[in-house]
């Protein structure tokens, strides 16, 4: 009996961690009441599902903001994957699944992968317990995964199903990469299944997608050329098919609601803001500037109550009076330098990306891996009109896997190091959790959603 829970243990941790936060996500959700409540303002998957089972891409309700007409028919301008976790209770039951539901199951989830991803670096070196558990907190409990399970839209459900499928392939690939990028059908399997999901989730994820399977795919060969024993091409040619099956979904998905690949939609988008998306402004170089700027550098303002930092909201105008017209929009909602709210991320600037002779090679490759799909992931965040809270939850999981990285690789020249890592990782806590406090007040008027934990304050 012993012998089997000891075997066991790898897969019963992961489960006891997701079970367990699954269960203070839905306290946090639902503030106690344990009944989930929906964002009025918002269409949910529920309508998409309901109206894939009708064979129909259109949906038949009319929510206020957020959705699309074109030809008189209403769509959804969200990935179509996570409608695939709505349909089974339509089809069995006749019965909706909550979107807040799903949100915690995909954040949780999510918590789960981080935790195991950062167990890679475990399996180098075995004294990592304590640093493993301090950064899986921080996932778990920072400010920006709290409001992600504070607000149940279907945008936050979307970011934490595309996030959830992307740091799901990201194991696979650093596993591979730990392993000198042996790869067997089963994981090319599944990790192409998770890219595939994760594209259909958010598309704007398809670039980091795209490198991480290119880097599958070098890393394979190169090494099968250097290695005495030749490996079979066959996994990661799975592994890039079903991942550009993800790709082609999406594309088609447009074509078959649009008429063209490349559409998707943002020209008839129903928001705040569609007569400006409706000049070809969704995505612009010149919002780079500013997006970054909140997204890095912006300081939070002090406040005199709780919860003592003043988050921003506002949209600007930037209009030319001479010369040529010029036109540009930005929105800043509740977005400050990540950071300033999570001081831990201080220790991405450690991880050496050049490679020392002390690293392991895992750790260079890990690094450049990690560094790229930040990056990746934050370019197309930075084209569109504004900065939204929100939106962090797109690059803050790989920028606490980075950030993990590079204090791993310095820890050994701490002299304090566990109280350097205390105190940075109590701080992000403590600051972040400005985040959800503040965006609770504003959407009670902004969305009017009134969270249940408003009543617990």
């Amino acid at each position: 009996m012993w012998k089997l829970l000891q075997e066991r243990r790898p897969i019963s941790r992961p489960a006891v961690f997701f079970v367990a936060l699954l269960a203070i996500y839905y306290c946090w959700m639902t503030g106690f009441t344990f009944r989930f409540s929906e964002t009025s303002i918002f269409p949910t998957y529920n309508m998409l599902a309901t109206s894939f089972l009708k064979g129909q891409l259109n949906i038949d309700e009319n929510p206020p903001v957020d959705y699309l007409i074109y030809k008189g028919k209403r769509y959804l301008y969200f990935g179509p994957g996570p409608v695939l976790f709505h349909m089974p209770t339509l089809m069995l039951a006749g019965k909706q699944t909550p979107t807040g539901l799903m949100v915690i199951v995909f954040l949780a989830g999510a918590a789960a992968i981080f935790c195991a991803i950062l167990n890679l670096w475990r399996q180098l070196d075995r004294t990592l317990g304590i640093e493993i558990a301090a950064f899986s907190a921080l996932f778990a409990f920072n400010g920006y995964s709290a409001l992600m399970a504070a607000i149940p839209s279907i945008h936050h459900e979307a970011i934490c199903a595309g996030m959830f499928f992307l740091l799901s392939g990201l194991y696979y690939v650093l596993k591979s990469a730990r392993n000198g990028f042996e790869f067997d059908f089963g994981d090319a399997m599944v990790c192409g299944t998770c890219f595939c999901l994760c594209v259909l989730s958010r598309f704007s994820y398809v670039f980091t997608v795209i490198v991480m399977t290119l880097v599958m795919i070098l890393g394979t060969v190169r090494n099968s050329k250097q290695s005495a024993k030749t490996r079979s091409l066959l996994p990661v040619f799975v592994l890039a098919l079903i991942t550009l099956a993800g790709i082609a979904g999406t594309l088609g998905y447009n074509y078959l609601r649009f008429g063209n690949l490349s559409d998707f939609g943002v020209r008839f988008m129903q928001t705040l803001y569609r007569d400006y998306f409706s000049q070809g402004n969704y995505l612009r170089y010149d919002h780079i500037p500013y997006n970054l700027w909140d997204y890095f550098f912006r300081i939070p303002q002090l406040a005199p109550d709780f919860p003592y930092l003043k988050l921003p909201f506002y949209i600007l105008e930037a209009t030319s009076f001479r010369s040529a017209s010029y036109f540009l929009m930005h929105l800043n909602e509740l977005s400050v330098s990540i950071f300033v709210l999570m001081p831990v991320l201080i220790f991405c600037f450690f991880c050496s990306f050049r490679g020392e002779a002390s690293e392991s090679k895992f750790e260079q490759i890990a690094s450049r891996i990690l560094f790229a799909a930040v990056v990746l992931q934050v370019i197309p965040l930075s084209l569109t009109i504004g900065s939204v809270a929100r939106y962090y939850f797109d690059f803050l999981p790989l920028m606490l896997v980075l950030a993990f990285a590079g204090y791993v690789g310095i820890k050994s020249r701490l002299s304090s190091n566990y109280f350097i890592l205390g105190l940075t990782s109590a701080l992000s806590l403590v600051l972040s959790f400005c985040v959800p406090m503040s965006a609770l007040i504003f959407y009670l008027s902004f969305i009017n959603f009134r969270s249940p934990l408003l009543e617990l304050w």
